[in-house]
C-alpha cells in the first residue's frame, strides 16, 4: 500500500504540502513526531537494562539479553496483525465502509488473542529447551527463568496496537500508547527492584504492569471511545476468513523481518557466549538497548518519507520522489556520522552510567567503538525499503529486509564465529550493515523511477 500506516485523512490534510513544500522542512515535520514516539518506546528496553544491570548484576543483564529474541518474536507478531489491520482499516475509512473496517479490527482482536495465546502455551511448556537454544548458560539459567516466565504468561497484554490508531489519524492518541507505558516503566524499575527487592522478577513485572496501562487505554479506544472511527463491541471479536488473510499476507514481510532479526540476535548471542561468556552477553544486552535508541530517528525517517513517496509518485512526480529519497539517504548519512563520533568519544562514559562491572565496560565500550563505524549507512536499508513500499514493490521491499539478512549478516557473523574473537565478532557486525547498505543503494539505483517529462 503506497501509504504504509497513514490513513487517508492524514494523508488528506497534507497532500497540498506533499507535492509543493520544500522538502527539508516538509521531512523534518513528517518525521519528528514518529522519532520521537519511537525514542519512547525504545526507552522501555533501555530502562529494563540500566536497572537490571545496576540493581541485579551482570549475569541478569545477560539473561535480558539472551531473551530478547523471543520479546522481538513476540514484536513481530503484534506488527504483523496491527500493520496489517492498519492497511486495511486504511482503505476502508476511505471509502466510508465504517462496519467493514469494525469487522477488521474485531478480526485483529481475534488473531492477536490466538496467537498470544499460542506464545504462552508453547512458551511455557517448552521454557528450558527455548533457553538453553537462546544461549542461556548454567549462571544464566536461573535469572531468565524468572524474567522470561513472567513476560511469557502476559503476552496477552503485550500490545496497544499503536499502528493502527496512527491508520485512524489519530496520531496524538498514538503518541499517548507509546508514552504512558514508558513513563510508568520508568517508576516501577525502581520501586519493584529497589524497594520491593524483587531482583530481575520485578523488571519482568514493571514491564507487565505498564503494557496493562497500554492495553486499558487501548480497549477504551476501540471499545468505548465514540470519536474513534471503527469503535466496536465485544461481540465483533471474531474470525473473518477474507479480512485475517488480508490482514496477515500485508503483514508477513514486516513479521518475517523480525523473525530474521530475532535470529541474528540468538545466533549472536551463541556466538558472544562461546567467545567471551557471560559478561559478553552482558555488554551485548547493554549496547543493543543503547542502539535501540540512537536508531530510532533513522525510522522515524523512514516512517515520515513514505507519504510524501507515495504522494508523489502517484502523482507522477519522479523527480520530487528521487528528491526526497537523496534528503532522506543525506539525513541518514549525516546523522550517523554524529552519532559514530559521539560514540568513539564517548564510548566509556555511557558504559559507565549503565554498569559498576568493569569487565562489562571495556568489553562495552569496545564494542560500542567498533560498531559505531558503520552507524553513518546504518539507515540506507530501511530508506531503500521505504520507497519500495511506497511505490508498491512489495518484492524488492521483502528482499531487502530478508534477503539482507540471510544472504548477507548471516553468512559474515557465521565466518567470523570461526575465528572465536569477540574483538572479530564485533566488526563482522560492523562489516554486515556496511555491505548491506551498499547493496540496499545498489538495488534502488538499478530500480528507481524514472524523472517524468
Amino acid at each position: 500500500m503506497p501509504y504504509g500506516n497513514y490513513s487517508k485523512a492524514v494523508i488528506t490534510l497534507a497532500e497540498n504540502r506533499l507535492g509543493q513544500q520544500p522538502l527539508k522542512s516538509l521531512l523534518l515535520t513528517m518525521c519528528s513526531q514518529t522519532t520521537f514516539s519511537l525514542i519512547l518506546y525504545s526507552m522501555y528496553g533501555l530502562t529494563d537494562a540500566f536497572y537490571v544491570s545496576r540493581g541485579v548484576g551482570g549475569y541478569a543483564s545477560a539473561a535480558v539479553g539472551v531473551f530478547s529474541p523471543v520479546t522481538v518474536l513476540i514484536g513481530g507478531i503484534t506488527t504483523t496483525v496491527g500493520t496489517g489491520t492498519g492497511s486495511v482499516l486504511s482503505r476502508k475509512l476511505g471509502a466510508n465502509e465504517k462496519d467493514k473496517a469494525g469487522d477488521a479490527v474485531g478480526c485483529m482482536f481475534f488473531l492477536w488473542i490466538i496467537c498470544a495465546g499460542l506464545v504462552t502455551l508453547f512458551g511455557l511448556s517448552l521454557f528450558e529447551p527455548l533457553a538453553i537454544l537462546l544461549g542461556a548458560s548454567g549462571q544464566i539459567l536461573p535469572y531468565i527463568r524468572d524474567y522470561g516466565k513472567i513476560l511469557l504468561a502476559g503476552t496477552i497484554i503485550s500490545t496497544g496496537f499503536s499502528g493502527v490508531m496512527r491508520a485512524n489519524g489519530d496520531i496524538s492518541y498514538s503518541t499517548l500508547q507509546w508514552s504512558l507505558p514508558v513513563f510508568m516503566n520508568m517508576v516501577l524499575d525502581p520501586l519493584f527492584i529497589y524497594v520491593f527487592h524483587m531482583g530481575i522478577s520485578g523488571a519482568a513485572l514493571a514491564t507487565l504492569a505498564s503494557q496493562a496501562v497500554s492495553m486499558v487505554t487501548s480497549l477504551y479506544y476501540f471499545f468505548i471511545r465514540k470519536k474513534t472511527p471503527c469503535r466496536i463491541s465485544p461481540g465483533q471479536i471474531r474470525f473473518h476468513r477474507a479480512l485475517a488473510r488480508e490482514i496477515i499476507s500485508v503483514g508477513l514481510t514486516s513479521f518475517l523481518n523480525n523473525l530474521g532479526s530475532g535470529l541474528v540476535i540468538a545466533v549472536f548471542n551463541h556466538m558472544l557466549s562461546a567467545a567471551g561468556g557471560a559478561m559478553a552477553l552482558g555488554a551485548y544486552s547493554i549496547l543493543s538497548r543503547i542502539t535501540s535508541v540512537l536508531f530510532t530517528p533513522f525510522t522515524g525517517i523512514m516512517q515520515g518519507i513514505q507519504p510524501i513517496i507515495g504522494y508523489n509518485y502517484g502523482d507522477r512526480n519522479y523527480k520530487r520522489v528521487r528528491d526526497t529519497v537523496r534528503c532522506a539517504l543525506k539525513a541518514d548519512f549525516f546523522y550517523g556520522l554524529a552519532v559514530t563520533l559521539l560514540s568513539l568519544a564517548g564510548a566509556g562514559l555511557v558504559f559507565r552510567f549503565f554498569t559498576d562491572r568493569e569487565e562489562i565496560r571495556m568489553i562495552g565500550t569496545q564494542a560500542l567503538r567498533i560498531m559505531s563505524l558503520s552507524f553513518c549507512v546504518k539507515g540506507f536499508v530501511q530508506t531503500a525499503a521505504a520507497y519500495f513500499q511506497s511505490t508498491g514493490n512489495a518484492r524488492m521491499a521483502f528482499l531487502l529486509s530478508i534477503g539482507s539478512i540471510c544472504l548477507i549478516q548471516l553468512p559474515i557473523l557465521l565466518t567470523a564465529s570461526l575465528l572465536g574473537n569477540i574483538t572479530v565478532l564485533w566488526a563482522a557486525c560492523a562489516a554486515g550493515d556496511v555491505v548491506t547498505a551498499v547493496w540496499a543503494v545498489l538495488i534502488y539505483r538499478k530500480n528507481k523511477c524514472e524523472v517524468s517529462v
